[in-house]
């Protein structure tokens, strides 16, 4: 999280954000390695997945993880800025590395390239490599810094940098805006974090239907509503401290996957608007 955002939705100080977060990173020291091991997925698979298995894509990321044809523009800004269109196969990604400050940075995809071109000012192609399908090259500028490029592939094989990536074009032709790639990773983190929190509510409330079903005395309570990390039962007044005992119960079971012991707080009241 960046401190100078995230202070003023607290409305605390920035300095007083920046510590609150290394308060957590201190206290659960497997947010960063986790945070490096949820980057690694997503750059090599395209999408990350949550606790119980249920899958995140990272758009973008997906496709280029895929070995399905698709179309992409990239800009390289050496010695002089270019932007290019490629038609590109996938053949697997590079993991980024760890830069001074611990954080991931770079990686990439090696790919074959059908065809790559640039788009000239009076609308013409200006085609500067091609390959056939039998892994030959087709057509070579001799003076394009793509194409020659000191890369440890050869043409018409090229590793392109996901920095360089502004868009990927798939078979359907939908196009996915790269983000950067340091945001890609937080939110393929945040989709890690916000789909097992899903998963695990999903969890509960199978464990809640079951004990309503096993005891005939909760027959009458009736789940309502889900909000967030909630639940929300309709249960009648003479029943509220039994079902509330035994609700406590199964809410604060640790799933299977789980060693952190889960606080609860149940709330009574005659209104939604009565429970915080």
């Amino acid at each position: 999280a960046n401190p100078a955002n995230l202070a003023p939705a607290l409305k605390w100080s920035v300095a007083k954000t920046e510590q609150a977060i290394t308060n957590i990173e201190n206290t659960y020291i497997t947010l960063n390695p986790l945070r490096q091991q949820t980057t690694l997925e997503f750059i090599k698979f395209g999408q990350v997945q949550s606790l119980y298995g249920r899958p995140r894509r990272v758009n973008g990321y997906f496709q280029l993880a895929q070995d399905e044809p698709v179309t992409i523009g990239f800009t390289r800004y050496r010695p002089v800025r270019r932007d290019y269109q490629a038609k590109i196969i996938p053949l697997g990604t590079t993991s980024p590395r760890l830069n001074a400050d611990g954080e991931l940075m770079g990686g990439g995809v090696i790919a074959f390239v059908e065809e790559c071109w640039i788009e000239l000012d009076d609308g013409r192609r200006e085609i500067v490599l091609t390959g056939n399908p039998n892994g030959t090259v087709g057509h070579r500028s001799k003076s394009d810094v793509f194409v020659n490029a000191d890369h440890f592939v050869q043409p018409p094989f090229r590793m392109i940098g996901f920095s360089q990536i502004q868009w990927v074009q798939d078979a359907d032709g939908v196009y996915r805006k790269m983000p950067r790639q340091r945001r890609s990773a937080r939110a393929a983190f945040n989709a890690l974090a916000q789909a097992t929190g899903a998963d695990h509510l999903r969890w509960v409330m199978n464990r809640m239907h079951k004990l309503i079903q096993r005891y005939s005395v909760f027959a009458d309570a009736k789940l309502v509503l889900s909000v967030h990390d909630s639940v929300i039962y309709e249960v009648p007044d003479e029943i509220v401290r039994q079902f509330k005992q035994a609700a406590t119960r199964v809410i604060s079971r640790r799933p299977s996957w789980s060693d952190i012991d889960f606080e609860v707080d149940v709330e009574v009241g005659r209104r939604f608007g009565e429970m915080k």
